[in-house]
């Protein structure tokens, strides 16, 4: 699954889009509606629009995105590795993280620079590189035996009232 990140063209999606299938993977593309109206035309049979991340994800075997971090924590709770594009700074965090941990890789993206190889390259390396299903696989079991946020605030509210 591949998130819209910000392509300056079509031309650029479209030849990301080509490297991917070149490896066999299936590509989804979720995308708001002007990116969807802008891009579809142009990508032929490939699947992009609004999908429900938390359906769609469990089942990919790879998702790129731009770091923000309820994208990056549905991965971490499918175990899916993660290529990340941080568009801001605090995304940067969540993405060294994930790097740091072999969960996924970081790919910069400067703005106007034409990413799509290294980008298309991260993506070849972590589908063929069983070490980062593994360690995301060790982020989801570890996400499963947390309290759930009930509990937690049921603790807080203990613990404040005294």
């Amino acid at each position: 699954m591949l998130r819209a990140l910000a392509f300056q063209s079509a031309e650029q999606m479209r030849r990301l889009v080509e490297e991917l299938g070149r490896t066999g993977a299936e590509v989804l593309i979720a995308a708001p509606e002007q990116v969807t109206e802008k891009f579809a035309p142009e990508l032929g049979d490939i699947r992009i629009g609004w999908l429900p991340l938390d359906v769609v994800v469990p089942t990919c075997d790879l998702l790129v995105h731009h770091g923000g971090g309820v994208t990056a924590m549905t991965a971490m709770n499918a175990g899916v590795p993660q290529l990340i594009t941080p568009e801001a700074s605090y995304m940067e965090i969540v993405a060294k993280a994930l790097t740091d941990f072999g969960a996924g890789l970081t790919v910069a993206t400067p703005e106007g620079d034409d990413s799509t190889e290294a980008i298309a390259a991260g993506c070849r390396e972590l589908l063929s590189d069983g070490r980062y299903r593994q360690r995301a696989d060790v982020l989801a079991r570890e996400m499963a035996v947390l309290p759930h946020p009930a509990e937690v605030a049921a603790v807080l509210a203990e613990l404040a009232a005294g």
